[in-house]
């Protein structure tokens, strides 16, 4: 099932008009309600974990590996200091 819901994510991040769409929008719960309506569910704390993976994509101008996409995929998230949590 994880690899399942990881598979439906990396489809829709490789989508350019839903990631158009995505950056359009200003809240996580705004996010999560567009992954939901391309039948993803995800919490707001894997929505702020894909948004970190993202970033720090962004800015090492690498792919997101298979751990950091089933990381978010699996409900990982960041504690309140910050760490990446399972």
């Amino acid at each position: 099932m994880a690899d399942e819901r990881a598979e439906k994510i990396k489809a829709l991040l490789a989508d350019e008009n839903f990631m158009t769409s995505a950056l359009e929008l200003e809240t996580p719960e705004e996010v999560q309600e567009l992954f939901a309506s391309k039948g993803v569910e995800l919490s707001v704390e894997d929505v702020k974990a894909l948004r970190a993976a993202l970033l720090s994509k962004f800015s090492d101008d690498e792919e997101m590996d298979e751990d950091q996409l089933e990381q978010v995929a699996g409900g990982a998230g960041w504690d309140a200091d910050g760490f990446f949590t399972n």
